[in-house]
């Protein structure tokens, strides 16, 4: 499980809007969570399954690029028929 906590940063710490309690040792992230990080930027928890517990994190990425890659040409090729029928 993983957690996060304020160690006295400038502008605290806010997950999903609520500003954390430096005084509390660990605050537990779920999946979903938003964190605020100073004024502007924003982190999005997101929970995932390793399928293979003995995959590396690289190995995982790179499965992950290789689907993601896999369905953007999918949707690259649709789109293309798509335009052809429409085209003249």
């Amino acid at each position: 499980a993983w957690g996060i906590r304020d160690v006295g940063s400038s502008n605290g710490t806010v997950v999903n809007g609520e500003q954390l309690n430096p005084e509390v040792i660990t605050r537990p992230l779920k999946d979903g969570d938003r964190i605020k990080l100073g004024l502007q930027s924003e982190l999005l928890i997101q929970v995932v399954e390793i399928p293979d517990e003995n995959m590396t994190v690289e190995q995982y990425l790179n499965k992950e690029c290789d689907r993601l890659i896999s369905t953007i040409q999918a949707k690259t090729d649709e789109l293309v028929d798509d335009m052809k029928s429409v085209l003249p």
